[in-house]
């Protein structure tokens, strides 16, 4: 269960924060560093707002911030199986710090080995076998899914829903027009440009909704939300890691 919450808190907010693989995940030596609060994310990180309606991370670190001023990251409540909010919320409340440790050198994520707060560091390798995992038992094919695939497959959504792209660019923390190399273009949408150029009245109309009318994604467009299956599946019953 420990370990479940952990997926689906970590997974949610790497997804809606736009973040890099290294803004929260970090190996056992780094944990042992007498300045981890100051280069990543611990539980004191954390603040969510008086409403219950976003939670702001401070980041300490990253790629794009050199002078280590750190940044805020603000997430809104979403009330859905992906909102980053409610499943953060309830991974603090129900899975204990690591080893006992005080929230500012607590990590904020880790892998619980057990009920009372022993684990392992939330690396990078680990998030990619769980991603794997979770993938292929969610039945969808892992091939092309990596570490990248929360920050690109944000970036890709947040095409797909009309995010104008200087927004995408603040969202994702991009100092610079880089961000266009993160979003894919769905077949679908080459499908229909191509129909454009031949003279299709309403290219978009051949595109497959979006949503379903049960209000869960339609398959064509979770290739690009590497949230979708997997969270589904969370959502469902446990997973067998």
């Amino acid at each position: 269960m420990h370990l479940r919450r952990t997926v689906a808190a970590a997974f949610a907010v790497a997804f809606s924060g736009f973040l890099r693989v290294g803004e929260f995940t970090y190996t056992a030596s780094d944990l042992n560093r007498k300045d981890f609060h100051l280069r990543f994310l611990t539980r004191s990180s954390v603040s969510f707002s008086p409403t219950g309606d976003s939670v702001r991370i401070f980041l300490p670190y990253s790629k794009a911030d050199p002078n280590r001023k750190g940044m805020p990251i603000i997430l809104a409540r979403s009330d859905d199986i992906f909102c980053p909010v409610k499943t953060l919320a309830d991974y603090l409340h129900c899975v204990p710090a690591l080893n006992g440790l005080p929230d500012r050198q607590a990590p904020l994520f880790y892998v619980p080995e057990n009920l009372q707060g022993h684990g392992s560091p939330f690396t990078r390798g680990h998030v990619l076998r769980i991603l794997i995992a979770l993938l292929t038992h969610a039945g969808i094919n892992p091939e092309g899914y990596n570490t990248h695939s929360f920050r690109r497959g944000a970036a890709t959504w947040a095409e797909l829903q009309g995010i104008p792209a200087d927004r995408i660019q603040k969202l994702g923390r991009w100092k610079s027009d880089a961000y266009k190399a993160y979003i894919d273009t769905p077949d679908t949408q080459l499908f229909a440009f191509s129909r454009q150029l031949h003279g299709a009245v309403d290219p978009l109309s051949s595109l497959p909704s979006i949503i379903t009318p049960e209000g869960t994604l339609s398959e064509g467009a979770r290739p690009f939300q590497p949230l979708a299956g997997f969270l589904e599946y969370l959502q469902r019953a446990e997973p067998a890691l």
